[in-house]
């Protein structure tokens, strides 16, 4: 029963209220036993908690008009920032223009997108990093609407890695999944 006053959601001072009645006391610190089972309970679920599925998504869409694809990725900028750090041997936060290059050398090699047998071109367009997720943005040059896509991403780091992919050309659609230990690479065909 919760006494007169005191709100339904409102724990800690329910518990403060009930062992006032019952005891004649007042507690000390009230909710500092409530408070460190609750810490504790978070701290052994952390591991669990912490990052639990890893995957990326791309968005990519065809522009007839400059024969290029503009694409959008989203990963989740810790696990980015690592494998980035391991690749060139220092952490730099990926707000910093400093870690660019390596941005776009990893996009070049990972991020693959070729036509009638020729690697095409990736233009850097900038990024946008929050605590949920690093978007990238670049331009795939001279693409013709037949081109094959390879988006292997965090694979290295990750081998639970999804890497989720919409190609988009007008009203034309498709959708791909990407898996470690699937078929690493699927053609996008866009007549």
């Amino acid at each position: 029963m919760i006494p007169r006053g005191i709100r339904r959601g409102d724990a800690c001072v329910a518990l403060v209220a009930s062992v006032v009645m019952a005891t004649g006391r007042r507690m000390r610190r009230p909710c500092a036993g409530l408070y460190a089972s609750w810490l504790g309970a978070l701290l052994l679920a952390a591991p669990a908690l912490a990052h639990p599925f890893h995957a990326s998504r791309a968005e990519v869409d065809y522009r007839a008009e400059c024969r290029c694809l503009e694409v959008a990725v989203a990963v989740t900028p810790e696990d980015l920032e690592d494998l980035l750090a391991r690749r060139i041997g220092q952490r730099i936060p990926l707000e910093s223009p400093a870690i660019d290059a390596a941005l776009v050398g990893y996009l070049k090699e990972r991020f693959v997108v070729s036509a009638e047998g020729v690697k095409r071109k990736i233009e850097w367009v900038g990024k946008e990093i929050d605590s949920a997720n690093a978007w990238l943005y670049f331009k795939v040059l001279d693409v013709p609407t037949e081109f094959e896509l390879s988006v292997r991403l965090l694979f290295e780091r990750e081998p639970t890695q999804v890497n989720q992919v919409l190609v988009r050309n007008g009203e034309r659609r498709r959708a791909l999944t990407v898996r470690y230990k699937g078929a690493p690479s699927h053609g996008g065909s866009l007549r």
